[in-house]
């Protein structure tokens, strides 16, 4: 193997960068968005008329529960996280931890005296 970084798909496998951590998680969160666009597709197809059966009334039953767990946890929580990932560490870096450096230091000198 290499020196170096990884290249290509092993790049993703491997990394401790929080850009490619956080772009992975938006990645997830888009396939769950899709995936539970299909389940929302299916669930309407099977309400569109009375006594018209696309599934087994056990599998809507799941696939509705499936639907609300990929939109609403996997979705919603992935794009959360993964925009955390990415955003957060840039500002930390900037303008923002030298004000929260200064606030420190006023809150322990306003306690030391």
């Amino acid at each position: 193997m290499a020196h170096g970084p990884a290249k290509g798909f092993t790049r993703w496998l491997y990394t401790t960068n929080h850009k490619d951590i956080g772009s992975m998680y938006l990645w997830f969160s888009f396939a769950m968005f899709l995936l539970g666009g299909v389940f929302a597709l299916v669930i309407r197809a099977e309400l569109f008329e009375p006594g018209l059966q696309i599934v087994e009334p056990e599998f809507f039953n799941q696939m509705t529960t499936m639907h609300g767990c990929s939109s609403t946890r996997t979705s919603s929580g992935c794009l959360a996280t993964g925009e955390v990932g990415i955003d957060i560490h840039l500002q930390a870096r900037g303008p923002l931890l030298k004000i929260k450096v200064v606030c420190q230091s006023l809150i322990a000198s306003e306690i030391a005296n």
